[in-house]
């Protein structure tokens, strides 16, 4: 909410890896990409930058005048919000780690997911495996990518494996 009566005022840049690695060296020292604190900021100081480098570049003039201002811009936007990339990365869970250790060592070679349903697992114990939150919203992403309830597709693959073996391992 606004505690004047003007118009909300949003203004956005989608900058290019490529440029914004050259900004950030240029700045920084550093030829990485900066990482932020914050996505949305309010920031009187970042807007006296940020108005008249969009109206440069909506009316095409300014060739100098915008590169000078978009430096600026983004060092002051470095400089008050940016944070050490590794500081960025959340932390992982162990599953992720191992899917990812996993899919390392096997990157050569065709992955693909066991169905823990088809090994006759319940749905309960599949959302729990697979770091769902929990059963519901496993089923609900299960039915959404599969078109059945996990339940349901297990007992099918699990009553076609009784007749391929004549019921011996279903009793």
């Amino acid at each position: 909410m606004q505690s004047d009566k003007e118009a909300l005022d949003y203004r956005g840049f989608n900058i290019n890896a490529a440029v914004m690695l050259d900004l950030a060296e240029e700045i920084t020292g550093k030829r990485e990409l900066p990482r932020f604190s914050r996505n949305i900021i309010y920031d009187e100081d970042a807007a006296c930058y940020l108005r008249p480098l969009h109206e440069m570049l909506m009316k095409g003039t300014g060739d100098l005048g915008k590169e000078e201002t978009l430096l600026f811009l983004i060092a002051m936007l470095i400089q008050n919000y940016g944070q050490p990339f590794e500081r960025c990365i959340p932390e992982c869970r162990q599953e992720i780690e191992k899917a990812c250790e996993f899919i390392e060592q096997h990157y050569k070679s065709h992955i693909y997911l066991e169905k823990l349903l088809v090994q006759g697992t319940g749905p309960l114990d599949a959302a729990i495996q697979t770091g769902f939150f929990d059963q519901s919203h496993f089923t609900n992403y299960f039915r959404s990518f599969i078109g059945l309830a996990p339940g349901i597709y297990r007992d099918i693959f699990c009553e076609r494996d009784d007749k391929k073996d004549g019921g011996k391992n279903g009793t």
